[in-house]
């Protein structure tokens, strides 16, 4: 299947061609209240094309955090959707999954992407 065929391909090719995304920056905009997910802003590196991303407002994504180098992730955060997506920044409601903690944002390097990503095991 052609999703499975892309998550082998190293992250830095699928920012490339518009799967995935390696924010500069990432914050906890509202922490998880009831029902409702968590919301994460990713702020975008300079000279993101909006026209090049394949997911738009209200896709699905998944954010997973990125190991040093931004060519494989390390541990799979959440699922959700896309709330607003601008020049620069990329909002998430999260549905799935334990946010990170504003500390473990400030200091780690994140990658959210559109498609079908694989759940880690229970």
């Amino acid at each position: 299947c052609a999703a499975r065929r892309r998550l082998q391909r190293p992250v830095k090719q699928l920012v490339s061609h518009g799967w995935a995304l390696l924010p500069s920056s990432a914050a906890l905009l509202a922490p998880r209240s009831g029902r409702r997910g968590a919301k994460v802003a990713l702020q975008l590196p300079a000279g993101t094309s909006l026209d090049k991303l394949r997911f738009r407002k209200g896709d699905a994504v998944v954010l997973s955090e990125a190991n040093a180098e931004g060519d494989r992730p390390c541990r799979w955060v959440g699922e959700g959707t896309v709330q607003q997506l601008s020049e620069q920044r990329l909002v998430l409601q999260l549905q799935l999954g334990e946010p990170p903690s504003e500390a473990e944002l400030a200091r780690g390097s994140w990658r959210g992407g559109g498609g079908a990503h694989p759940r880690p095991p229970p």
